[in-house]
């Protein structure tokens, strides 16, 4: 599936395994696709969203920020997820968009010109 290339290139790490709910989209042509590629496939148990918390929290989220925003200035809901990760600063981040806290992780990133310790990084942004 071309979006785990197009996440392991952006993030700059190789996915090795996937957590999912037990929806039926996740089993059967999915589940069968991450065994092939060799990649774990962790179900979290029946009724129980606070083990995907992050996951959850997101979707309220997007229905919050684009769905029920009425005076959204998004054209589309591409155009909102580019804001929310390259222009959105979000405080869990320490002030960063989600774009430049990866790019913290991936010290090769073009967006990191200078790292003197994990905590004094120079962004080029």
């Amino acid at each position: 599936m071309a979006v785990f290339e197009k996440a392991e290139t952006f993030f700059g790490f190789t996915i090795k395994s996937v957590q999912t709910d037990n929806g039926s989209e996740f089993r059967g042509e999915f589940h069968a696709w991450l065994v092939k590629q060799g990649l774990t496939h962790y179900f979290i148990p029946k009724r129980s969203p606070y083990w995907n918390g992050y996951v959850e929290r997101v979707h309220r989220t997007v229905d919050e920020e684009y769905y029920q925003n009425v005076s959204r200035p998004w054209r589309s809901f591409a155009g909102w997820l580019y804001w929310y990760n390259y222009e959105r600063v979000h405080s869990t981040l320490r002030g960063l968009t989600p774009k430049e806290y990866a790019s913290l992780i991936n010290v090769n990133s073009p967006m990191v010109s200078k790292v003197e310790s994990p905590k004094s990084v120079t962004l080029d942004c």
